[in-house]
């Protein structure tokens, strides 16, 4: 699964407004911007992408040791990926504050270093430290960073700690503040600072700053009503004129930033000819491959779950012949490999010797260290594919071990004090996921090998695991039927079958070819059992379902009254909707698989619009608001769309998209589902859900 990279945006890449005294200090100086572009290593795993980095931090340093943001950075890379790696970065800054009692800096660094360990007692030092008479600005950026998610999120401080910042760094083109400007500034505050940033931007002539048009569009979008986005338009063109004529030029950071221009503008045209350029000018980067994709898909979209099979075959040959075409021109690129070996796996005519093949060239490149984060991971998906073809079973247990280190790797073992329960429950499912799969790949190797032991790992792995979700607990029961059969213990394979159907959520309704009916009748009559005794079992009463329902869960809060304006100016109000059920689906024109789902929405948008029960909302969470509307229009989607990113942020303390709300028409928060599977079952849950949610 490809995620869209969050724009995370480092402390070590900031930038300097006044001369570099301790007190006014807000961005670093040119020499520093240009020192930290050496972190920008490409093509090696995370860990030695990180060795690296530390290692030119050191020399750097050791040239420039009291530069804040050169420190700043070396904090991130150094402790990275272990609890003892970060002790080690505490206990360093600890004894430079401790060395120079008094010095703002040092006191600023020791109090970042702490945050994630001791964030409680890192906060009360940034407060200390706070613009004021005099005052050290960082801290206000850094306390406004803490405050806008996690643990200790209080959005209304974090704008708080933003004023104050801004206050004392006016226009500061800091790119930790701009791009917390983007995501949370309320239209007052966007209101007021787009100017300032423009009228600096436009004196400015470092081609490294031309970026910032992005943010300054975005905060305009943010500080007007829709009504007057046509207006904006018509001033963004003027900028963007000015960008092609000051000078023409096929330097990469201006043409992304004119490709982000005319995407708000709706430009069809324009934005293709960008593309192109975009494509000619850095072939092998990270946007040319978007835009590869984006066209291959638009090209042949992804067969729907119903559709026959030799639509999927005709689109997964089409696939097989773009992959091959892109790999000419970027030989051993990770995605075109992956690309490659997907549409070997679901062809019908592929070879073992191709599939094969296609996976070592992909693991090679896996080996070597990629960007993309894909769940489950790939060595997962060879390993499946593997004993889909029965070839090279022997190679699956190895292939599961590297799976696991990629799933691991970019997130190293830290764990954090900002962490909401939320986000270790969302965490812990996450992690069940990719056990229950380890243990689903290597039950059905050791049953081809004939080799048990192959899998007694992966069930150790499973022997703490105590999910709550029913489908959770049903995928459990069914892992250690396996594993029992698989050992020769069919009585207790027998009863784990059956635990693991009445486990299965009510609203799963399972397919005509339900595997684990069958394997349970199976069982049944090799242990000499008859159907009339067959009944005393299927009989059994389910356990009550009330916290979740398959992928549907009961939200654990109120949903806050709301007041938000769609794309023709409209204001909508929670309160104003009571006596309706109202459908809410939560999304962002960057996150794939909302688009994936878009087409099902809008059909199911079509289909009950007209009812007079049901009210259909979508909320849209984009920090681009300028990219929404020519979105909806490129796609002739017509479902409404409500600006709400502020709002979802105050709710939710950690956002995966995309989501579905249902409230009932007494206003209260019913369900959520999160995420879109391509189920060709989702039109039907939703209406089904809907119906159940009616006053009795």
């Amino acid at each position: 699964m490809r995620h869209k990279r969050f724009i995370a945006v480092t402390i070590g890449l900031l930038a300097l407004v006044t001369a570099p005294s301790r007190a006014t200090v807000c961005e670093p100086d040119n020499d520093t911007r240009q020192s930290l572009k050496r972190l920008n290593i490409e093509g090696v795993s995370n860990q030695k992408r990180l060795a690296q980095q530390k290692t030119i931090l050191e020399d750097l340093l050791a040239q420039r040791p009291d530069d804040v943001f050169l420190n700043l950075r070396y904090q991130q890379v150094a402790g990275a990926q272990t609890d003892a790696e970060r002790a080690i970065v505490i206990e360093k800054y600890k004894k430079l504050a401790d060395a120079r009692p008094g010095d703002s800096e040092y006191a600023f660094l020791y109090a970042t270093a702490l945050v994630g360990v001791n964030t409680p007692d890192g906060i009360a030092r940034l407060k200390t430290l706070g613009s004021g008479v005099p005052g050290y600005p960082l801290a206000d950026i850094e306390l406004a960073e803490i405050y806008s998610s996690g643990k200790f999120a209080n959005h209304e401080e974090s704008r708080e700690q933003l004023d104050v910042f801004f206050a004392a760094c006016p226009a500061s083109f800091n790119s930790q503040a701009l791009g917390m400007l983007e995501s949370s500034a309320t239209p007052p505050m966007a209101a007021k600072y787009a100017p300032q940033l423009r009228e600096r931007l436009t004196k400015d002539s470092d081609p490294d700053r031309v970026k910032i048009w992005e943010t300054i569009w975005t905060l305009e979008f943010k500080a007007h009503q829709p009504s007057e986005h046509a207006e904006l338009r018509r001033q963004i063109a003027a900028d963007l004129a000015s960008l092609e004529q000051n000078p023409p030029t096929t330097d990469i950071h201006r043409l992304l930033i004119l490709q982000a221009g005319y995407k708000m503008l709706d430009d069809e045209t324009t934005l293709r000819q960008i593309e192109d350029r975009i494509v000619a000018a850095a072939p092998h980067g990270y946007t040319a491959k978007e835009i590869f994709w984006e066209r291959f898909l638009k090209e042949h979209p992804y067969p729907k779950p119903g559709d026959p099979k030799s639509a999927k075959q005709t689109f997964y040959r089409a696939l097989l012949q773009f992959a091959d075409e892109r790999l000419r021109a970027s030989p051993g690129d990770s995605e075109y490999l992956e690309n490659r070996f997907s549409a070997l796996s679901e062809l019908d005519d592929s070879t073992a010797k191709q599939i094969v093949g296609a996976a070592d060239a992909l693991r090679a490149a896996l080996r070597k260290g990629i960007d993309s984060f894909y769940l489950p991971p790939l060595e997962f998906q060879i390993a499946d594919t593997f004993l889909k073809k029965r070839t090279h079973v022997n190679e699956v247990s190895a292939l599961v071990a590297d799976g696991l280190n990629s799933y691991h790797a970019p997130w190293g073992s830290l764990i954090s004090d900002r962490q909401t329960d939320e986000s270790r429950k969302d965490a812990a499912d996450l992690d069940f996921f990719v056990k229950s799969e380890e243990a689903r790949i290597l039950l059905e190797a050791a049953q081809q090998l004939k080799k048990p032991a192959i899998a007694k790992s992966a069930i150790d792995h499973l022997s703490d695991a105590k999910p709550e979700k029913p489908g959770q607990r049903s995928t459990l029961w069914t892992l250690q039927a396996k594993w029992a059969e698989l050992t020769g213990r069919k009585l207790d394979a027998l009863l784990m079958y059956r635990a693991a159907i009445d486990a299965r959520p009510t609203s799963e309704k399972p397919d005509k070819d339900d595997e684990l009916a069958a394997a349970f009748t199976r069982l049944w009559s090799e242990l000499g059992g008859t159907p009339d005794t067959q009944k005393l079992l299927t009989k059994a009463p389910r356990p009550a379902e009330s916290a979740t329902e398959g992928r549907w869960e009961i939200p654990t809060k109120e949903m806050p009254g709301w007041e938000l304006s769609d794309l023709a100016g409209h204001t909508w109000t929670a309160s104003s909707l009571h006596g309706k059920i109202v459908f809410i689906n939560v999304w962002a024109t960057w996150c794939g698989p909302c688009r994936e789902e878009h087409s099902s929405l809008q059909a199911l948008y079509e289909k009950i619009k007209d009812r007079s029960d049901v009210q259909v909302l979508t909320f849209n969470i984009d920090d681009e608001v300028g990219d929404v509307a020519p979105y909806m229009s490129k796609n002739k989607y017509t479902f409404p769309v409500l600006l709400a990113r502020n709002y979802v942020d105050d709710l939710l303390p950690l956002i995966s998209i995309p989501r579905v709300w249902i409230v009932d028409a007494s206003g209260k928060w019913r369900w959520e589902q999160i995420g879109f599977g391509d189920d060709a079952k989702w039109e039907s849950e939703i209406l089904e859900k809907l119906d159940r949610t009616k006053p009795k």
